[in-house]
């Protein structure tokens, strides 16, 4: 019952614990008229309920406590790159508060004209201990975690290989609090001196 049930009634009913008509219908909250009615209409007992005050209070001590839980769904697109998500998955693994969920989705390479080739997907090679789901089954969009971890931030401006794009990234971003982005080689500190990685830093992602 919301904290604010008495004061939404009288905004709405005016004194609601006061009856201002003289007959039975009245409005809400007195049924006490209708139940008479109701008593006399019967063709059996009604049954007598009671309530019993312990089991009403073990009730509430059995009651969970609910935690910030939070979900993570990680979209793997190779087992090859698997490695690279390895210690994130295994952070939010570790976390009691996370449910982690793997889902590996497809990728295609591309002609010189950027058509799609076949789908690549190969499920098998990632390691034995790493739950994983049918990407076809998982509907992220309904699920919306709080936390989406990906690979392939490019979207359809790669030129070398792409992958569905209900799993671009502007489209992933809507259906998420947090878009994270793992890229799947290794990445290096550099200054000013290592010339074309540091011209080229701004188009990682």
């Amino acid at each position: 019952m919301s904290l604010y049930y008495d004061t939404v009634m009288r905004f709405k009913f005016g004194n609601y614990m006061e009856v201002h008509k003289k007959w039975d219908g009245h409005d809400y909250p007195f049924f006490k008229g209708q139940h008479e009615l109701l008593l006399k209409s019967l063709d059996f007992e009604y049954p007598a309920y009671k309530v019993n005050a312990e089991i009403v209070k073990s009730l509430y001590r059995d009651v969970p406590v609910i935690t910030d839980r939070y979900s993570v769904v990680i979209l793997p697109f190779a087992p090859k790159y698997w490695r690279y998500l390895k210690k994130i998955y295994e952070y939010y693994l570790n976390d009691s508060n996370a449910t982690v969920y793997v889902v590996p989705i497809p990728y295609y390479y591309k002609t010189w004209d950027e058509q799609l080739t076949d789908e690549q997907m190969d499920t098998s090679a990632y390691p034995e201990n790493v739950e994983i789901l049918d990407y076809r089954d998982f509907d992220i969009k309904s699920f919306h975690p709080a936390k989406i971890v990906f690979q392939n931030p490019f979207d359809e401006w790669n030129t070398v290989t792409s992958i569905p794009g209900q799993f671009y990234s502007r489209v992933l971003r809507e259906y998420t609090d947090e878009l994270i982005y793992v890229p799947f080689f290794r990445t290096y500190d550099f200054g000013p001196e290592q010339g074309p990685d540091y011209n080229n830093m701004d188009y990682y992602v």
